[in-house]
Formats: structure tokens, sequence, C-alpha cells
């Protein structure tokens, strides 16, 4: 590969980064001098070339954080090439570096990212299906925080984007993608949709908190076999066996999931928010510091032998006119917070003119509570500053709406070296009405307990419930918000009569109320249901040797497959 020294006329290549399904270089634009990352492709030896679908894809993707850029695409000699904006580690490497283990901190900053990068995959009409840890990619020296989706080559449109119309559901399929992290449905040769893509997700959430998954290191004699023990294995043990010993919103993460038809949404609003929830609850701050920033952190302290005082773990961090200024480079911001100390006179000087602006921002956002000289926001612009007017009086741009929204239970002090926490009545004259408001609310909220509090099951209400003492008698509910029943044992809209043990017992394409009614009145009816295409069949009269219309013949009393006129199961 090296006696391409230029590619295109337009970039220098430099040193390989990776060898996957494609082997990825490292390289700077001869112009800009910048740095890319190349994707090199070779014609004659790959059996499936996928790098020219891939660039057509990021194509249509745009320019958008949380995607790459694409940069360049062409045929360099014997390889398709890809050129696209270089990016930090995968979230595989860095899970390497932490000793294969997230806190949960982390995992719930990675998972709002990564839930909103696949909702901008699934908004412009595809799938990914090959949702891994390798596959998600930390930013650069500019951008260290933003999380980044990569590898389109099995992605697929699963709908029209002129009439968006959905592609038709099958049963024939292969599976792609990673065995480990696909979603149950692929294992069984079921057609992929925007469920699954999310399944896969919740399945490398858990990976980062475990540390593995019970399927990983599974072995057979051929692939086929693997994939197929694999899907055994996630179907047998229930989701509470894999999330068990960690926060409940993870198993409400898989239940929406397989709640979820063939064609339907996933509700990206909801599984942002459980998890936005538990992080509030948990207490943690917003401030972009993972786990692999703590640990560079510390080896940096270690290398430099400055254990008596914080001191700069980077070159960027420099001084001027007397006071410490910190320049983000590949390490978090607000890992570089941790050097003010060495500038904490002039943070408190600062502080006395900025209070106001500082208590306003604090509960407007979910940013770290830190000075205003050391505060980072979130990769990615989903918060925003807020400001005060000139009589002291909060506002917020016309961007802090959804912000708003954001739950904000304890505040910190602003004042450096200060470990208390804001009251909301000390802050009413400062403070929005509104924003007040929102606080009060919010605090009450999290004085429920978690294994108490639930969620009503309906996508348009979802208001916090309690789990009163009898709850484990009661089957079906009223929410006292939207007045509609649900089931408080299965946690899903009421399922018509039915017991719970049937209801869970059913396929999930089998859960709406119609496929229920279509259950009993095939079972009132005797209907027979073809276990290929599970199309149900009524017999008139003849033998019970049945031919669906999808061709399988089966016996009409058991069910089992049938090749003559005689079943050996039922002896008919």
């Amino acid at each position: 590969m090296m006696e391409l020294c230029v590619v295109g006329n337009k970039f220098r290549l430099g040193k390989k980064i990776a060898c996957r399904s494609a082997e990825i270089y490292y390289a700077t634009d001869i112009e800009t001098n910048e740095e890319v990352a190349i994707k090199f492709e070779n014609v004659k030896k790959t059996k499936n070339p996928r790098l020219r679908y891939e660039s057509k894809v990021y194509k249509l993707l745009g320019r958008r954080p949380g995607v790459p850029n694409l940069r360049w695409f062409g045929v360099e000699g014997d390889y398709k090439v890809l050129v696209m904006d270089l990016l930090g580690p995968s979230l595989e490497d860095l899970f390497n570096f932490c000793g294969r283990k997230f806190s949960l901190k982390t995992v719930l900053m990675l998972a709002d990212q990564m839930i909103k990068c696949v909702e901008f995959l699934h908004s412009k009409s595809f799938l990914h299906r090959n949702i891994e840890p390798d596959n998600f990619l930390m930013g650069s020296h500019r951008q260290p925080n933003q999380v980044s989706i990569i590898d389109f080559g099995l992605s697929k449109k699963y709908r029209d984007s002129s009439n968006l119309r959905h592609i038709t559901y099958r049963e024939d399929q292969i599976l792609n993608g990673t065995a480990t992290y696909a979603s149950e449905n692929a294992h069984f040769g079921i057609e992929q949709s925007r469920r699954d893509d999310m399944e896969s997700l919740g399945y490398v959430f858990m990976y980062f908190l475990r540390g593995s998954l019970p399927w990983q290191d599974l072995k057979a004699r051929t692939e086929n076999g693997r994939i197929r023990r694999i899907g055994e294995i996630k179907i047998s043990p229930t989701t509470e066996a894999l999330c068990g010993g960690y926060p409940v919103e993870f198993s409400s993460y898989f239940q929406h999931c397989h709640s979820l038809l063939f064609d339907a949404k996933p509700d990206y609003a909801y599984l942002k928010k459980i998890y936005s929830d538990l992080f509030i609850r948990e207490g943690f701050q917003l401030d972009n510091i993972y786990d692999w920033t703590i640990l560079k952190y510390q080896q940096s302290q270690e290398t430099a032998g400055t254990s008596s005082r914080i001191q700069a773990a980077d070159p960027n961090v420099y001084q001027q006119s007397g006071e410490k200024e910190v320049k983000q480079s590949g390490l978090s911001s607000i890992e570089h917070g941790l050097t003010s100390s060495l500038g904490q006179d002039t943070s408190r000087r600062r502080l006395s003119k900025k209070k106001i602006s500082e208590v306003n921002d604090l509960v407007t956002s979910k940013d770290a509570i830190l000075p205003s000289s050391t505060s980072s926001r979130m990769s990615g612009g989903s918060f925003s500053q807020a400001g005060v007017s000139s009589s002291g009086e909060a506002f917020t741009t016309e961007n802090d709406s959804p912000r708003i929204q954001n739950k904000i239970t304890r505040i910190s002090c602003p004042v450096w070296g200060c470990k208390g926490s804001l009251d909301p009545e000390h802050c009413r004259s400062i403070l929005a009405p509104k924003v007040l408001d929102k606080w009060g609310d919010y605090l009450c909220e999290a004085l429920i307990s978690a294994p108490d509090k639930f969620y009503c099951p309906f996508k348009d209400c979802y208001a916090i419930l309690i789990r009163g003492p009898d709850f484990k008698d009661i089957i079906e509910s009223e929410c006292p918000i939207c007045h509609k029943l649900f089931c408080a044992q299965c946690m899903v809209p009421s399922h018509f009569g039915i017991k719970c043990r049937k209801f869970q017992k059913l396929h999930k394409e089998e859960r709406e109320r119609n496929d229920i009614l279509l259950k009993q009145l095939a079972k009132k009816k005797r209907w027979t249901r073809c276990s290929k295409c599970n199309f149900y069949v009524e017999r008139t009269e003849g033998c019970l040797f049945m031919r669906c219309r999808c061709g399988y013949t089966f016996c009409y009393n058991c069910g089992a497959r049938l090749i003559s006129h005689y079943c050996k199961k039922c002896k008919h």
C-alpha cells in the first residue's frame, strides 16, 4: 500500500491505523495540512465490495456532528479509496484502555449521544445493521467529547425517501453485522428494521456496564451454528437476567425495543429520557469527564511525578496576563479544569461579577458545576449558554426551551471550593419564574425512590406513577393523567382479558389489540396457524394434510411439518 505515497493528488499517506473490513491509514491534506483518515478496499481481493456504497451513504447523510465528513472518493490502481475526517479512538479501544468496564456515569453520557446518532441515521431512512463499539468513535482534538458513528457498508434503506413506504416483512434474511450485538430477530432470519438497531445499541450499553455479554465467548463447530446458538441464548433468559443488578432503566430500554412492531418508529425521546432521569437521580454532573479522561489524567500525574499540587497535564495549557487559560486539546477541557487551582484567586475575582449569570446558567442547563473560566459544554451542541439582563433578571435564548425540560435536582454552589448546594428560595430574585417552577417540580420528583417509580406506558403521556403496597395484586390500572387503561404487571397498554403469562408468551408481532382479538377468534374457530408464515388456515373439508398459500405443508391437527398424508407426531 505504501507505494501510494500520494492519493488523488491531494492527500499524503501516513501510517496504518487499523485493518478491518478495509485498511485504514492516517494521511494529511497537502494543501491545508489537515489530518484525515483514508479507507482502502482492494478491488481484486474483496469478495463483497462496499466502499462505493458507503461513500454514497456518507453523501446522503451530509455534514453534521456525529457523522464524519466525506472529503473524497475515487479509484487509485487496484484500490477504491474513501477519504474522511480523522476522528479519535473507538469506544472499543477506550473500553480496553479502561480495563474493559465503564462506570455508570460514562455509559449514560455515551448512551445519550449514541441514541442521537442512530436516531439521525434513521431520520435519513437508513438502518445501520452493524451496531458495535468499534463503529462509534470519539472526536478529534477539536471536539474530543463528540461521539460519531461510522462504517455504513452494511447500511440499508428501510423506507423510500419520497413516499416513506416501509420495506416489507420477511423471514429469509441472513445475519448482517456482528452476532454478539445483533438483535434476537436478526438471528432467526427476520428482516431488520429500526427496532433492531436500537436493540443492538442496548446490548452495547450492557457490554460496557458488565464488561462482557453472556454469549460472547460461545464456540461452535460452524459459524452458522454459533449464530444460531447465540440467538437461542438471547431469547432464553429474560431481559431482567441480562440487566440484573443494574438500574431498572436498562431493562425498560429492552422492553420498549421488544414491544415495537416491524415498521414501528422507536420512541427515541422516551429512551433518552429514562437515561437522563437516571443520570440526574444518581447525582452525576454533565461535565464530560469520562473514565478514560480520569485515567489519562492520573497517568499524566504519575509521569510528571507531581502529587503535591495539580499541574497542567497538556502542553496546550499556558499562562497569559497573570491568569491560567486553557486551550481544548485531545483530552477533555473539563480535565484541564482540574488544573485551575493554580489560578484560584483570579477565578474568585471574576466570579463576583458573574455570580447571577452563573447561577442562572446552572439551573437552566445540565452542564458541569465548575467556575465560568473552566466550564465546558456537552459535545454536539445539545445545551447552550443562558444569560442575565442588565436588571439581573434571568433570561434564556430561543434555543433554551428543550434545555429547560432537563431535570435539575441538586445545584452546586458556583463559588470555587464550596461544596454546598443552592436553595430555590434563595435564588427566587434572580431566576425566571418558569425556571424556578421547573426546579421545584424536579425536586419533588426526586423524592420518589427508584423502585417505587414507573412511567405510564402510553407514548403521549409518560406520566410518573408510584407503586403502592398492593401493586403486585393489581392487574388493570388507569393512569390518573391520561385516564387510559394499562396492565400494571406487564407495563403495557391493557391486553384485553388475556392473562399476563399468556400475553408475555405471545410473539412481539402479536401484542396489538387486533392481533389478540384475532388469536381469540382463531382459538374459538379452531383455526391452525402455518408455522412458516404464521398465516391462519381453516379446514372446511377433507383430511388433515394442509398446504398453506406459502407452499408449506403441515398437519392441521398439531401443526407439524408433513411430507405425506400421515402425521407421525399425532398419528393421524
